[in-house]
């Protein structure tokens, strides 16, 4: 239990580190230790959708493709933490089969994410609440 719970730390930290310019600590370093954990290295190729942004347009960015979408930061963070659990933990569920885990992690993402859009969370608050919930999958599966 004590590595699950060093690799939800890590994947928050990482998932930090990688929101302050742009490198590879979040696109590389979760799926990697991720892929690391489960000796599946689907995970590496899965993960990668974690480079899909969640930022919202205003006066001094474009924002990213899901943000100029929804326009809001509630559902463009809820609609990125769907998409990148949703697809960054399929490979798991086809090998392991395990259905209901999976849509716990799905929906603990998605609502989280959504939650602290809502909010307007603080930017730390909310990155290293994001990998951490990322890296629950160890949790679940």
């Amino acid at each position: 239990m004590l590595i699950k719970i060093i690799i939800v730390i890590l994947s928050a930290i990482l998932f930090r580190l990688g929101g302050w310019k742009k490198n590879a600590y979040r696109d590389i370093g979760i799926p990697l230790l991720l892929a690391l954990y489960y000796w599946n290295w689907w995970l590496l190729l899965s993960f990668s959708v974690i480079r899909c942004g969640y930022g919202i347009p205003d006066s001094t960015d474009t924002g990213s493709f899901l943000g100029r979408i929804f326009k809001t930061a509630w559902a463009t963070r809820g609609v990125w933490a769907f998409l990148v659990s949703g697809i960054g933990a399929l490979p798991l569920v086809i090998y392991t089969h395990h259905y209901l885990s999976y849509i716990v992690y799905i929906s603990l993402n998605t609502l989280t994410n959504a939650i602290l859009g809502y909010f307007n969370a603080e930017v730390n608050l909310h990155e290293i609440t994001a990998g951490a919930c990322l890296g629950s999958i160890v949790l679940f599966i």
